[in-house]
């Protein structure tokens, strides 16, 4: 997978708020990102706040609830739609979440969310 730049956080084994910003992308591009610089992202440029969940009917079944929100000063996209600084999203299921867009694409996460997870 990292071959690919793609990369995995387990949100519930993370404590809340997960920060996402320049200090923590340092490690995976460099001081560039082909067509960018990593300076573009803000040291804290978004946060997820993670809510785990279980269900009353089945003990066994666990889940997370996560919301991004914008704390950059260049701004954050969810599914191509800006939001202002202090802004947050509930994330859903395959929702695009754009960091910093450049000339050669973006840096995104894609949200993988599953609502129980056994």
């Amino acid at each position: 997978m990292e071959l690919l730049n793609l990369y995995t956080i387990a949100l519930a084994q993370q404590p809340s708020p997960i920060v996402l910003g320049r200090d923590q992308f340092q490690d995976v591009f460099g001081d560039n990102i082909r067509g960018g610089m990593l300076s573009h992202l803000s040291r804290r440029h978004c946060l997820i706040h993670v809510e785990n969940l279980s269900s009353q009917d089945d003990n066994d079944k666990m889940g997370v609830k996560a919301r991004v929100e914008d704390t950059s000063t260049n701004g954050i996209r969810i599914n191509g739609v800006q939001l202002k600084n202090g802004q947050s999203h509930e994330l859903e299921l395959e929702d695009i979440v754009t960091l910093l867009r450049i000339r050669r694409g973006e840096v995104s996460f894609v949200s993988k969310i599953a609502l129980w997870l056994h």
